[in-house]
C-alpha cells in the first residue's frame, strides 16, 4: 500500500513539473522563461519523480531485483541531468549559470549568508 501511495505521489509530481514546463520540457527556446513554480526551488523536478517512482514500483511489486536494479540507474539519471545542465548552460549562457548557482538540482539549496 505505501508503495502505491509513494508510485503515485512521484508520478504526480513529474507529471506537474512536466505540466508546469509546458511545450519548453519538449522543445526549448532562447525565449523560454528560466525558472517559475517548481522551478524555483529545483531544476529538474521531472527527473526526481521519474527516478523515485520506480523505487515505489519496487515496493509495489515487493521485488527487491527491481530494486536493486532502480538504483543501478540512479547514476544514468544523474549522468543525463548534468548533461541537460550543461547543454543548458550553452544555449543560456550566464543568465542559466546564475540560475544553476541559486537552485538546487534536486532540492532547494540553503540561502548563502
Amino acid at each position: 500500500m505505501a508503495g502505491g501511495v509513494f508510485t503515485v505521489l512521484c508520478l504526480s509530481f513529474m507529471t506537474y513539473a512536466t505540466v508546469k514546463a509546458g511545450r519548453e520540457s519538449a522543445t526549448p527556446n532562447e525565449a523560454t522563461e528560466l525558472h517559475h513554480g517548481i522551478y524555483d526551488y529545483m531544476r529538474h523536478p521531472q527527473t526526481l519523480g521519474e527516478m523515485l517512482s520506480w523505487f515505489g514500483i519496487a515496493m509495489v511489486l515487493n521485488s527487491l531485483p527491481l530494486l536493486l536494479y532502480s538504483s543501478l540507474w540512479l547514476p544514468v539519471f544523474i549522468g543525463f541531468t548534468v548533461i541537460e545542465d550543461n547543454d543548458l548552460a550553452l544555449r543560456f549562457g550566464a543568465e542559466y549559470l546564475e540560475y544553476e548557482r541559486r537552485v538546487g538540482m534536486f532540492w532547494k539549496k540553503r540561502p548563502h549568508r
